[in-house]
């Protein structure tokens, strides 16, 4: 799970910006429903 959670985080990075990467650090962040 762990390498499919980078992938997916990797797949948002590219469309984040800079301030909104430092949301990834937020657990909420990841909810399934986003």
């Amino acid at each position: 799970q762990a390498l499919a959670l980078q992938g997916y985080i990797s797949l948002k990075a590219y469309r984040l910006t800079p301030a909104a990467l430092e949301n990834l650090k937020n657990e909420e962040y990841f909810s399934p429903d986003k």
